[in-house]
């Protein structure tokens, strides 16, 4: 019953709730997704509590809010915008430790000096102080007041953000190899058994069979084939003129390619080692399921 995509799920799930509102508990016994069952999404959830990643505050039913060690599980593997929040907010706070030691900084002026919306500071003034980078004092009606931990001052004196977002970068690489290369491989396998007399390449315009077999020709001990040598773009057109042999597959020309035809700008801003947002990396997760899913199911057909 215990599955690591469901975990995922739940994480996510709960992750998303706390940024909307950091103190809000989710009945997780009331949570559904799709195809899941509700004994499987409680059993996970279980699970997540005991390795510290979700809290388990159980009354009569599961009520349930991330931790600050679940927090940085899902941000691991994704850029968010309150990493560079989180920094900004330490920056104010030790700019008033230097100035007063003993001092504390309110919401009001986090919120003043930062630019940030007040639900903004609150959650990640809630996350500095549950990793130990802040010492915060809360009062009534989300109040407080809080302060810089040598913790935190340490934190500040690290190089950069670069090892999360390296991280992250590496983890979208992972994911578009995996893609492209299932593709590649797909589409070859398709061409020759519908054109097992090697005429299949015929069906692919000179343009690009040339263009990738002197890419090929400059690698002399290259086993792989013309199809790795193929930009992305590339495999768009060859399904879209073959389309009679993947029709089975994909179903629908204008799904697949405009799918293709968004994956475009997200690879080449992982080939120029430009950051992806959370919406983008987000959709790379969700075209390698959707697209795998797919060629698993003819694989198996």
């Amino acid at each position: 019953m215990l599955d690591e995509n469901i975990q995922k799920r739940i994480l996510q799930f709960l992750y998303d709730k706390w940024v909307e509102n950091f103190v809000q508990y989710t009945d997780i016994e009331d949570t559904t997704f799709e195809g899941v069952s509700k004994e499987s999404i409680v059993a996970n959830a279980e699970y997540l509590a005991s390795k510290r990643l979700i809290e388990e505050a159980r009354t009569v039913r599961f009520t349930t809010r991330i931790t600050a060690y679940g927090v940085d599980h899902v941000e691991n593997v994704r850029i968010s915008p309150d990493v560079k929040k989180r920094i900004r907010i330490l920056q104010i706070l030790k700019g008033h430790f230097e100035k007063e030691p003993y001092g504390f900084v309110s919401r009001e002026e986090l919120v003043k000096q930062s630019g940030f919306s007040q639900e903004d500071i609150m959650r990640n003034i809630w996350y500095l102080g549950e990793e130990g980078l802040a010492r915060v004092e809360w009062a009534l009606g989300g109040y407080f007041s809080a302060r810089i931990t040598d913790i935190g001052i340490d934190l500040l004196r690290r190089p950069s953000l670069l090892e999360n977002e390296q991280r992250v970068m590496s983890y979208a690489y992972s994911i578009f190899f995996l893609l492209e290369n299932q593709l590649r491989i797909f589409i070859e396998r398709k061409l020759a058994e519908a054109y097992p007399d090697q005429t299949w390449e015929k069906t692919i315009p000179q343009e690009i069979l040339a263009k990738a077999q002197d890419r090929k020709s400059k690698e002399s001990d290259s086993g792989l084939s013309p199809f790795f040598y193929m930009d992305f773009r590339h495999l768009r057109i060859i399904i879209t003129k073959n389309w009679n042999i993947f029709e089975h597959v994909f179903r629908n020309p204008i799904g697949i390619v405009s799918r293709l035809d968004e994956l475009e700008p997200i690879r080449r801003k992982i080939a120029h080692c430009r950051l992806l947002s959370m919406d983008e990396l987000k959709k790379l997760e969700l075209f390698l399921n959707e697209i795998s899913k797919m060629l698993i199911e003819e694989s198996g057909a």
